[in-house]
C-alpha cells in the first residue's frame, strides 16, 4: 500500500508493529536521467554516446515501466561509470519496491506448499 511516491509501507506481520516504512528504490532511469543533467548534455548526445536511439534513452529516462537490459547495463557501464551489476541490480530492487504495493493482490489464495 503506498504511501507515497517515496516511501512504502511493508506489512509481513499480524500486529501494527509489523509493519515498516520503507523508502522506494530510485529507478535506473533517474539514476542516468541525474547522470546526464550532471554532465550538461542533452538526451541526443547521451544518446550517441551510449550507441542507442533518442528514443529508447528518453523511454529509459521518463518512462516509470521502462527497464535496463543486460544490454544496455553495459552501454551504462561504459558511458557513465558504475558496473552493469550495477545497473541491473537498481532495475531488480526498483521492480521488487514497485510490486510490492500490490503484494496482497498477487498473493491472495496462494497457500505454500508443505513436504508430505
Amino acid at each position: 500500500m503506498p504511501l507515497n511516491e517515496n516511501y512504502l509501507l511493508i506489512k509481513f506481520g499480524d500486529k501494527m508493529s509489523d509493519i515498516w516504512t520503507i523508502k522506494c528504490t530510485a529507478g535506473p532511469g533517474r539514476m542516468a536521467k541525474n547522470m546526464i543533467e550532471e554532465l550538461d548534455i542533452t538526451v541526443t548526445d547521451a544518446a550517441a554516446h551510449l550507441k542507442v536511439t533518442r528514443q529508447t534513452l528518453n523511454h529509459l529516462i521518463n518512462h516509470e515501466n521502462s527497464r535496463v537490459s543486460p544490454e544496455l547495463a553495459l552501454r551504462l557501464e561504459a558511458v557513465f561509470g558504475s558496473t552493469a551489476d550495477n545497473w541491473l541490480r537498481m532495475q531488480a530492487a526498483y521492480d521488487m519496491a514497485r510490486i510490492r504495493c500490490r503484494e496482497a493482490e498477487i498473493t491472495k489464495g496462494l497457500n505454500g506448499l508443505q513436504p508430505e
